[in-house]
């Protein structure tokens, strides 16, 4: 049985998943608008100068120490007014005698899991509703074209993680 194929890219702040022909008549199947102004809205509450120093401090940080609710039916995966209240909570919580350099460490290893916690469930988000579509209409290869979104080592890693649940091969494309 041959394979339908899709390729998923990212151009600025947009991520399309496009299915594959051979006859080259590609078709657009989503056009995500939704993700990366998320991420950047994270940024933003967490006091990052932008969404590169985040994914940087976020390789750092441990994405399971906080369990945020995801909600993929609505397409929203939470309520990013939660990241806020958990790390103004946080540092509110710091004892008093703790040193600066105490409270800074803290509150930077904090902040790093947050911003993983917030990007693993933004992701997870958008994967899902990625692959809940190419099961949908039975394609079974995705193939990870863009440098933009190969660049995003968790993204791949969690469509890495959920793809085989979902029947679907990962490739990456070397263009």
């Amino acid at each position: 049985m041959k394979q339908a194929t899709a390729k998923l890219y990212k151009n600025h702040d947009t991520f399309s998943l496009v299915l594959v022909s051979e006859d080259h008549d590609d078709k657009v199947l989503l056009l995500d608008e939704d993700t990366y102004p998320l991420i950047e809205k994270l940024s933003e509450i967490l006091g990052y100068g932008g969404v590169d120093e985040m994914f940087r401090d976020a390789q750092r940080g441990d994405e399971t120490l906080l369990e945020l609710e995801r909600e993929f039916e609505n397409g929203v995966p939470f309520d990013l007014r939660l990241i806020s209240k958990h790390f103004e909570s946080f540092k509110r919580n710091i004892p008093a005698e703790s040193t600066v350099e105490v409270t800074t460490e803290l509150t930077t290893n904090y902040q790093s899991d947050l911003a993983a916690s917030g990007i693993e469930c933004i992701y997870e988000n958008f994967v899902y509703r990625i692959l809940n579509l190419m099961k949908e209409l039975v394609i079974d290869r995705l193939i990870i074209s863009s440098n933009e979104v190969k660049d995003q080592h968790r993204l791949i890693t969690i469509i890495s993680k959920h793809a085989p649940l979902a029947d679907v091969e990962v490739v990456l494309d070397n263009e």
